[in-house]
């Protein structure tokens, strides 16, 4: 038995170097037959398989991949199963494998344990970067597939029966009759962020409790979310990474490595890539939204801050946090940023279509630049400490937070005037707006208060104030979907 372990040990050694492992690029056949049989499969980043009903497969690249004309299943187990029927095992006939994660009554989570596991796959290699869910262990029958992952290996057995289980999605339902801002928000949470506190929350809209944290390895500054829905992107004030939160499995992912002291980011539909801007060491690192890697580092000029792209995600504006400069870098280009204008501590910054809104805490002013003419076309005097700005894509509403003034401002984006305003309640420190998922509220979080006002976009009236029971800094409105 000794030396059945010491030729599988130096057989996954040599796995290591000679295969595709390293790639989480699932074979494009296995790719189709998984879409194929369930269509609203999602393939994560580094191979992990999520299926629509809630079960999840891992990948196991084989020591050797066969040359076929058709990918079959060759083996499933237990024997004889469709992909409907969702075995434990699927060995398809060039020898790649998927492996169902089985959970038990208890919430771990494990992999197949039968004697009957083919060698094909005990030889086989999990992707040496798969983010691997909490509470796995892995038999020892299949340890060997680990490769360098640290998993534990399950301390009792796990028997062949355990297929059948149960995936069924738990949904959260508020139940509350006596909130009416909360319609809309059934079955959501926020995900609240105080750069006051290295824990990143999960709240219950209706009970205003945390459900679950999550410790990051820094003060978080900003977040943002991925065109797809499926992440959350948070960087962190005097750190150097940026922490890749999963929004479905409501867990930390990964941390990328981008360039010092990150302190704004924005994400590209068109380029399907995140841009960081990092003050510290005055450079945009580029991520890969696809693979979740750091593909590239743009230096700039200054200390760099506020960073929007256009729309095709070739020009990238940003301003110097000292100067108040306003810089415009062409993407991919290897030329110095160009000095646009100045304007006294930009807060916050947005590019709609041609033009590009700033609020400055100084003046307490909405600037807008036009890129086509390069000049200021307007300045619109707007409340006291306007600390943020925000649009609903495809509208012509605009909306800065005004904190001294307490004040929510409704801003034409065509006439470039003030449509309305919303009176916040006094008291506090308003910090963030926050939109639901179907855009028609605004859920306005205060810093120094336990509380979040609730605005009705529709009618730009106050409908109510959400009670919470941690401070809230920035706030996402997340979908419930375990």
């Amino acid at each position: 038995m000794r030396g059945y372990w010491i030729k599988l040990l130096v057989l996954s050694g040599l796995l290591l170097f000679n295969s595709p492992c390293f790639s989480t690029e699932l074979p494009q056949s296995v790719k189709e037959f998984i879409k194929t049989n369930n269509q609203e499969a999602t393939i994560r980043f580094d191979g992990y398989i999520e299926l629509a009903d809630g079960n999840a497969y891992l990948p196991v690249y084989p020591l050797n991949f066969k040359q076929i004309e058709k990918l079959e299943v060759s083996q499933t187990l237990p024997e004889n199963l469709s992909f409907a029927d969702r075995p434990g095992l699927i060995l398809f006939n060039n020898n790649f494998a998927l492996l169902k994660v089985l959970k038990d009554k208890h919430g771990n989570l494990s992999l197949i344990n039968s004697e009957k596991i083919p060698l094909a796959v005990k030889m086989g290699l999990l992707p040496q970067d798969l983010v691997v869910p909490e509470n796995l262990s892995v038999p020892p029958e299949l340890k060997i597939i680990l490769g360098d992952l640290k998993i534990p290996i399950a301390n009792k057995q796990v028997t062949e029966n355990i297929f059948k289980t149960n995936f069924t999605k738990t949904t959260k339902n508020s139940g509350s009759k006596y909130y009416k801002e909360l319609e809309g928000l059934e079955n959501k949470v926020f995900y609240s962020l105080n750069f006051q506190s290295d824990q990143l929350y999960l709240i219950a809209p209706d009970t205003g409790r945390p459900l679950k944290s999550m410790k990051l390895p820094f003060l978080p500054s900003k977040a943002r979310i991925t065109p797809d829905k499926r992440y959350m992107l948070v960087c962190g004030l005097g750190a150097d990474k940026i922490s890749v939160i999963d929004l479905v499995r409501h867990s930390f992912v990964k941390n990328i490595k981008v360039g010092e002291k990150p302190s704004d980011i924005v994400m590209s539909e068109e380029s399907n890539k995140a841009y960081v801007i990092n003050k510290g060491s005055a450079d945009i690192s580029i991520i890969d939204l696809k693979n979740m890697q750091l593909e590239n580092n743009i230096k700039v000029s200054g200390k760099p801050t506020n960073i929007q792209i256009s729309a095709d995600a070739l020009e990238i504006y940003y301003s110097d946090y000292f100067t108040g400069k306003l810089f415009k870098i062409r993407n991919r280009d290897k030329h110095e940023p160009a000095e646009l204008t100045e304007a006294l501590n930009i807060t916050g910054m947005k590019l709609v279509d041609d033009k590009l809104f700033m609020i400055s805490r100084a003046d307490n002013k909405l600037i807008v630049f036009d890129t086509m003419k390069k000049e200021i076309i307007k300045e619109l005097a707007i409340g006291e400490k306007p600390v943020d700005i925000k649009y609903i894509s495809g509208s012509n509403k605009l909306y800065v937070l005004s904190a001294d003034s307490f004040q929510l401002s409704v801003i034409d984006t065509e006439t470039l005037e003030i449509a309305n305003k919303v009176e916040l309640k006094q008291g506090g420190f308003p910090y963030k707006i926050n939109f639901s998922p179907d855009k028609s509220k605004a859920l306005i979080s205060n810093i120094d208060a336990y509380e979040i006002a609730v605005v009705d976009l529709r009618t730009n009236k106050i409908t109510g104030y959400l009670p919470v029971s941690q401070l809230v800094g920035s706030l996402k409105v997340i979908d419930w979907n375990f």
